[in-house]
């Protein structure tokens, strides 16, 4: 691979780290295949160029792992944060190695992508393609560029780089065949969109240009993670696990424009391990990752510390609050370091009596996401499922089970006015978000019918 010589003016399109990797100049003058554009201790940031495809691939060091992990060769020495952006500045790989971000601006930069509803036509293949062709050399090339003690420092950070990168332009398909299987079995219509010159139509239409259907069409899925600890001292076959959000942009023909963002967990990141259920594609009216974590203390059997817990902890919390659109984090429900039946470690004989294995994608409140009793609510009550935010909380109207079926909260009880929906209505599946809550049209149940509230009465 060639060496670009300069690298001053790359530099000054405000490439550096934690800036929005939106070069504003030539990147002609980048040379064919990898330029290391930047290293220090603790961070190194590449740019890989194909003829006129060029991305760039960083990452940041954050705190070393755990100690359950520090003897393990699969995981990794450090927390490692990553991002990989094409020359227009679109994410199409976030990795967040530990509970915060190294770089704070990384995930306000995805929020703002997310959130951006920009039509998004055709295919960021050549993206994930370009990454799997730059991992090819990239030990060799940064080695070359930079010396080999420095890049025998950097090591954690090309590493975790190359991990995803060398399985990029596969994990692109895979995800993209899987999308467009789903599609089919939702019998989801093409949408064509002609134009007079044939060119991909871009732009901000409004509602009535059938390019707005393309920017409204994102669509998510989450997968889960999980692998074997064999070996590890204190594990005794445990397990690790994490969580990847999966993103695109686009209606069945306006193309695959896919992001993909994947936590760690402390330990090794989602998108390297084995992939243990995948989960159906939805509209996410948040439009922000809200992965979340817990934020108390790591402890590897989920007990003691300040409010103790482990991967398998921080994973639940990710899937609910993708499956419910929820934003809970910090010490909720699995993070509470208490001994309880919900952990999930390893059976150590006459030490440990918790669940073994991994979470699993169900609405278990015990091995899955399902949120089980609320802090605030009565013992038989479950004010995460089945409710519109309208319906949560105090002073709110009233609360419902998982099933919708109504649950007092304070301003509810001694002879409270209810105005619980109706018993057989979803109001937190199958709806875009125009349909949720009230006064915003009707709502509707899982498969779409509609389902009448306040305002549709």
């Amino acid at each position: 691979m060639k060496r670009l010589q300069t690298i001053g003016t790359l530099l000054a399109f405000g490439l550096g780290f934690g800036g929005c990797m939106a070069p504003s100049g030539d990147v002609a003058e980048l040379a064919e295949g990898l330029t290391v554009l930047d290293h220090t201790d603790t961070s190194i940031h590449l740019a890989y160029r194909q003829a006129d495809d060029v991305i760039f691939l960083e990452a940041v060091r954050g705190d070393q792992v755990p100690e359950p992990y520090r003897d393990d060769p699969e995981s990794p020495p450090y927390e490692i944060d990553a991002r990989f952006s094409s020359d227009s500045g679109f994410i199409f790989y976030l990795q967040q190695g530990g509970h915060g971000w190294v770089e704070p601006a990384w995930e306000e930069a995805m929020n703002r992508q997310l959130a951006d509803r920009t039509p998004l036509v055709g295919s960021n293949e050549v993206l994930f393609r370009l990454a799997s062709e730059a991992s090819r050399t990239m030990r060799e090339d940064i080695a070359e560029q930079i010396g080999e003690e420095a890049a025998a420092a950097l090591a954690p950070e090309i590493d975790s780089i190359h991990a995803y990168a060398s399985e990029a332009h596969k994990q692109f398909l895979l995800q993209d065949a899987a999308r467009r299987e789903h599609l089919r079995d939702v019998d989801t219509p093409t949408l064509e969109i002609p134009t007079e010159t044939g060119d991909v139509a871009y732009g901000t239409p409004g509602p009535g240009d059938p390019n707005y259907s393309c920017a409204a069409a994102a669509s998510y899925a989450i997968s889960l993670h999980a692998d074997s600890l064999d070996g590890l001292p204190g594990f005794a076959g445990g397990y690790h696990s994490a969580t990847a959000r999966h993103w695109f942009n686009g209606a069945a023909s306006c193309g695959s424009y896919y992001s993909v963002h994947s936590n760690c967990n402390h330990g090794r990141c989602a998108t390297t391990m084995t992939q243990r259920h995948m989960s159906g594609y939805k509209a996410f009216a948040a439009n922000v990752l809200r992965a979340n974590s817990c934020s108390g203390e790591y402890k590897w059997d989920s007990d003691g510390g300040s409010y103790g817990h482990n991967c398998h902890d921080d994973t639940r919390i990710q899937m609910h609050n993708f499956v419910y659109e929820s934003n809970e984090g910090g010490h909720w429900r699995w993070c509470d370091g208490n001994d309880n039946d919900h952990d999930i470690s390893v059976d150590i004989l006459f030490v440990e009596l918790d669940q073994d294995g991994y979470p699993e994608y169900s609405t278990s409140t015990n091995r899955g996401y399902g949120s089980g009793t609320h802090v605030s609510a009565p013992a038989q009550c479950d004010y995460m499922l089945g409710c519109p935010a309208s319906y949560m909380g105090a002073s709110d109207g009233c609360d419902c089970y998982a099933d919708g079926v109504q649950c007092p909260d304070t301003d509810c009880t001694n002879g409270g006015t209810s105005s619980t929906p109706p018993a057989q209505c979803d109001y937190t599946l199958g709806c875009p978000a125009s349909y949720m809550g009230a006064n915003d049209g009707c709502d509707c149940y899982a498969d779409g019918t509609l389902c009448p509230d306040s305002d549709c009465y």
